[in-house]
């Protein structure tokens, strides 16, 4: 298309190119300036980019220098502090350095003058005491040598840093110098810009065409956009369906997944159709586009062509009186084409200059990728140093804790010497030698003190650059934080990119339902045409058969006319066999349409099918998902339920076992109790026993005792009965002896007499024994009676205790059965809770397993979503660059008919020019309007052969 701007672009160029000089340019000419104003544009456009680009990391540079140069105000301003906290550390060591000297002069002239009698246990006390100093200033020694170790690292690492710091100076000097050449760069940039401002203007018009061009691309993207929020809603819709529906069974996930594998073969299908036409008719609309502007351009050549031959007419014409002006326009081309030659060299530097910036950009990015490596090197590098710091802190804690107490020690040990040397007068040689000792060891001590000091402001200076690097090390986490969260955006952006692309696939879907219902609608107009072609056929069929009979009627009644109707017959056979051909084409074209209303109907049943299989799937996925939770929550409910029933059960058995183990050691005591009565009984049983025992021998006593007795009654009746036998014998045989026999008697008498006191004695002893033994027996019965009672009593309680026991245990029994049987109940719920349990976590896992599916199937549709806009992208590409291409093209095109048309024009100016020298100089002169030039033909003719 051509651009309304180009006659004022011309004229600019006319302008800056002739300003004395007539108009009298070719078409040619025009289009050679437009490429040369073109290319001038583009380097022009170029040129800002550059300069825009200088600008930012002149900016940034300037940004870095001052950074840089606040580090070092801020490392200039510790150093002066801590110079200064130095400076007051040295004069207070040396204030205390000068008073423990005149403290140590004091005592050493008090020494002098004084002497005493323990000299000897004196040098002995020193001695000692000073091998012990001598082993606590090695032991010092030690510690000053692996601290002067450290410090030399220290020192290392100082240098290291000084190192880095003096290359960061460098860096920044080349970076300042690098700025003044940008600066330089930047100056000449904005003289260019200066000059290309004017032309600028004219390219802004050509700009605003461009932009009209661009204003329905925008609308379109406007459009798509838009229709990437809606499908930025309908995915987010869709991402809360999917939340809702993360729990279903492997089977229906299976088919589902088959089914959703189907759908997304006929999205990629019906994406790549839409696409593909997309891009059909891009291409379409961009050769049409392209045809038309081929065809403008061919009407331009031509009304150019046109104007060039009027053109070339009238210079034939006039060409007598402009043949001077030819030569001064020949002259004025040579001017511009050196011009132009200029400003190709110009461009050519530019270029160079430009592949300079380019190239420096190049350098300066290396630089900056090297100086964020050393950056990382030195963020590491402080991370090790606050290490080390760390533990020379805590070492050196340790090691002025160990000063303090040393110093303590020593200022006790001065102590004791300061009264040593008061005591000991007398010991002044050993003193004096103690003296230099100290003296010498004082020496080490300051010496070793100011080393100390020196270290530890050191280290300080050191801790204080590690929190510096540590502040600037959190600087940069927060920078990396900040890159994170906006990668974190751009992963959001991406995510809200592909859920809208799953929504414009789900329009695509839409459209082709939408599509299907309008070829539905057609296959229902076609049908209504077919049913309007079958009644006609009907209607026909009909009008024939009434005709065959009218015509069977007619020949019945007329055979005449049978020619006439035969020959109407044959006609209306030919009509007959049109209209069966017509009706067999209607028919057929029914048939086809019938299969493909089948096959399309079978499509949109399968296609319904799926959705409404689809969206049931979705709903029982939702409502199994519901129910799912409910029963999940339900579950863990009844599980919370039963874990509190199971932990009150446990506690119900835990009391019942305590009181089982109560009732059992009731029982164990009862037991213990009945043992002890048992026993308690068998001992009253057993000294019953014992009792009844004595009462049956006592009796047998007492009985053998009576037998005795009646025995001796018997044998002594007997002897009564013997002896007054013999008495009477006596009496009768020996009446002289009755003295005798009366002293006999008497004796006798007197034996009976005792015999019968025995008796009485025995009678009397018996009954007092029986009277003994019937209170013995008395008592016993009366305790054994007592020891029945309480037996009774004892067996009665034991007894009822042993019934109440029984009756407990039975009870006790009773509730363990029954404690069992729930226990036993309760360990089955708790099985199938626990089965439920691990079921509804398998149900779980499961479910979560399946969300994964689907969340890792939801990521692979945004792959291929991705995938697709990577097709979409090179489609977009390839046809930009079929754009570019055609726009080369005829560039190239435009380029090669300006040249064909200047070539044209100078071959009709060379023709025209050497026939006017063929002719003479008199019918030169006799042409009209013929205007001399100032100088003579023969250097004119010269000037055009050398040209």
């Amino acid at each position: 298309m051509t651009d309304p701007s180009e006659d004022g672009r011309v004229r600019t160029i006319r302008a800056a190119v002739s300003a004395d000089g007539p108009e009298l340019e070719t078409a040619g000419q025009q289009k050679l300036l437009l490429h040369v104003w073109g290319k001038l544009q583009r380097t022009e456009g170029a040129l800002r980019d550059e300069i825009a680009q200088h600008r930012k990391l002149k900016k940034e540079r300037e940004e870095d220098v001052a950074g840089y140069k606040e580090m070092l105000g801020k490392i200039q301003d510790l150093s002066e502090q801590k110079n200064a906290q130095l400076n007051a550390m040295m004069e207070s060591i040396r204030a205390e350095r000068d008073a423990f000297e005149a403290g140590n002069q004091a005592i050493v002239q008090l020494l002098m003058e004084r002497g005493g009698v323990h000299h000897h246990q004196l040098l002995v006390n020193s001695k000692d005491r000073g091998d012990t100093l001598k082993l606590s200033v090695e032991r010092l020694v030690n510690d000053m040598e692996s601290q002067e170790l450290t410090i030399g690292q220290l020192v290392k690492e100082k240098k290291n840093l000084t190192h880095k710091k003096e290359q960061l100076e460098t860096e920044l000097q080349v970076l300042k110098k690098q700025l003044s050449g940008l600066k330089t760069a930047s100056m000449g940039s904005d003289r260019k810009e200066k000059r290309l401002q004017g032309q600028l203007e004219a390219s802004q018009k050509k700009l605003k065409s461009c932009e009209d061009a661009n204003k329905g691309l925008s609308e379109q993207l406007e459009k798509m956009r838009g229709d990437m929020k809606m499908l930025t809603g309908k995915l987010e819709s869709m991402t809360a369906t999917q939340t809702k529906v993360h729990r279903e069974n492997v089977s229906l996930r299976r088919s589902i997944k088959q089914k959703e594998g189907e759908i997304q073969e006929t999205r990629r299908d019906t994406v790549a159709l839409t696409t593909h036409n997309q891009l059909k008719e891009k291409c379409n609309e961009l050769e049409k586009s392209l045809s038309a502007e081929q065809q403008a351009h061919a009407e331009k050549l031509r009304k150019v062509t046109d104007k060039d031959k009027r053109n070339i007419e009238q210079l034939r014409q006039e060409l007598e009186t402009a043949h001077g002006e030819l030569e001064e326009v020949k002259e004025k081309l040579e001017t511009t084409l050196q011009q132009v030659h200029s400003l190709q060299r110009d461009l050519h530097e530019k270029e160079l200059e430009n592949q300079n910036t380019h190239q420096t950009l190049q350098k300066l990015i290396k630089e900056e990728q090297e100086a964020q490596e050393e950056n990382r090197e030195l963020k590491r590098q402080l991370s090790l140093k606050e290490e080390n710091q760390n533990t020379m802190r805590n070492r050196l804690h340790k090691e002025s804790t160990s000063l303090a107490r040393q110093k303590e020690e020593r200022e006790g040990e001065l102590a004791a010497v300061t009264r040593e040397l008061q005591e000991s007068r007398e010991v002044e040689k050993g003193l004096q030698l103690d003296k230099e000792s100290l003296s010498q060891q004082l020496k080490r001590i300051q010496e070793e003190v100011g080393g100390y000091q020196v270290r530890l402001l050191e280290m300080e200076q050191f801790m204080e650059t590690g929190k510096q690097q540590v502040t600037t090390e959190q600087e940069a986490n927060h920078t990396k934080i900040k890159e994170l969260e906006d990668r974190v955006s751009t992963l959001d952006m991406d995510k809200r990119t592909l859920s809208e692309k799953l929504d414009e696939r789900i329009e695509q879907h839409q459209k082709l339902q939408h599509e299907l219902r309008t070829e539905r609608d057609a296959k229902d107009q076609l049908r209504s045409e077919v049913q309007r072609s079958q009644m006609k056929a009907r209607s026909l069929r009909e009008e024939k058969k009434k005709s065959s009979s009218e015509l069977e009627q007619q020949l019945a009644s007329a055979e005449a006319e049978n020619l006439t109707l035969q020959q109407k017959i044959d006609k209306l056979k030919a009509e007959l066999q049109n209209m069966v051909l017509a009706n067999t084409k209607a028919t057929g074209a029914e048939e086809v349409l019938r299969r493909i209303e089948k096959d399309l109907r079978l499509k949109l049943q399968e296609r319904e099918a799926e959705n409404h299989s689809l969206v049931q799937k979705a709903t029982e996925k939702s409502e199994d998902t519901a129910r799912l939770t409910a029963e999940v929550k339900e579950q863990k409910e009844i599980c919370k339920r039963k874990h509190g029933k199971i932990d009150s059960l446990q506690q119900e058995v835990q009391t019942g076992r305590e009181r089982l183990a109560a009732v059992e050691a009731e029982l164990s005591t009862l037991q213990q109790n009945i043992s002890h009565t048992t026993e308690e009984k068998s001992a009253l049983e057993g000294a019953v026993s014992t009792m009844c025992g004595e009462l049956e021998n006592t009796r047998q006593e007492l009985a053998a005792a009576g037998e005795r007795a009646k025995l001796e009654m018997k044998t002594v009746q007997d002897k009564l009965d013997t002896a007054e036998q013999r008495l009477a014998t006596a009496l009768a045989e020996k009446e002289d002896k009755k003295k005798s026999s009366q002293r006999a008697v008497e004796e006798l008498k007197t034996k009976v007499e005792m015999l019968e006191q025995r008796l009485t004695q025995a009678s009397q002893d018996s009954s007092e024994r029986a009277d003994q033994l019937g209170h013995t027996e008395r008592k016993f019965s009366e305790q054994i009676q007592t020891l029945r009672q309480k037996l009774s009593t004892v067996e009665a309680q034991k007894q009822q205790e042993r019934e109440e026991l029984g009756n407990q245990l039975k009870k006790l029994s009773a509730t363990l059965s029954h404690t069992q049987q729930e226990l036993q109940s309760r360990e089955q719920e708790l099985e199938v809770t626990k089965a439920r349990l691990s079921e509804t976590e398998k149900m779980c896992s499961e479910s979560e397993s399946l969300l994964d599916r689907e969340k890792s199937s939801t990521v692979n549709l945004q792959q291929q979503l991705t995938d697709e806009q990577g097709t979409s992208a090179k489609f977009r590409e390839q046809l930009q660059e079929l754009v570019t291409k055609n726009a080369t093209a005829l560039g190239a095109q435009k380029k090669l008919e300006a040249e064909l048309t200047e070539k044209q024009s100078l071959i009709a100016l060379l023709h025209f020019y050497h026939r006017c020298r063929s002719k003479s100089g008199e019918q030169i002169q006799s042409l009209p309007r013929y205007r001399p030039s100032k100088r003579p033909c023969r250097e004119r003719r010269s000037s055009s052969n050398r040209r």
